[in-house]
């Protein structure tokens, strides 16, 4: 797990009024209503952006999982893809509000199941304090060390934490 508060403090996020207080989504180009989790959302954003060099067109947000399989529900807050044509899902990232612990198993087997469903080799679970990267294979999931760059997790370079155990999903 790592911090991130001081990164994400350093972020600030434009607000609009409209008729209520909104953010602009870069992603999906509309205003979206600024609640405690919108806000680490689009942090999340421009930190996949400015310091891991995700390239803006490989991001989609509130990813719909009917779009994959129909009648499958839910929606991964944030599925950050390996080609331009978003068709190869590498990382799934679940956002959450900041006073929610991210180190819940509750909070990771959300991003499990979209995991899954897309086929992702990692997840990331974010809530503007800490986060924490898993890699996933055969059904179970370790924690890397350090957030790794979008260019080391395409190249699989990432470390596993030593003290890391596997934790079995389904």
């Amino acid at each position: 797990m790592e911090n991130v508060e001081g990164i994400f403090n350093s972020i600030k996020l434009r607000e609009r009024q409209q008729d209520e207080k909104c953010y602009f989504d870069p992603i999906r180009y509309f205003l979206v209503q600024k609640t405690p989790e919108e806000e680490v959302r689009q942090k999340t954003i421009i930190f996949l952006q400015k310091k891991l060099g995700v390239p803006i067109e490989r991001i989609r947000v509130e990813e719909p999982m009917c779009h994959v399989k129909k009648g499958l529900r839910g929606r991964a807050d944030i599925v950050v893809y390996r080609d331009d044509k978003q068709e190869e899902a590498l990382m799934v990232i679940e956002c959450k509000a900041p006073y929610i612990d991210v180190d819940c198993n509750i909070v990771l087997d959300q991003a499990v199941r979209y995991q899954n469903i897309l086929g992702a080799k990692y997840i990331m679970l974010i809530n503007g304090v800490n986060a924490v990267v898993y890699q996933c294979r055969n059904n179970n999931s370790k924690e890397v060390d350090n957030i790794p760059s979008y260019q080391e997790l395409l190249k699989s370079k990432v470390k596993i934490v030593k003290h890391s155990k596997d934790k079995p999903y389904t």
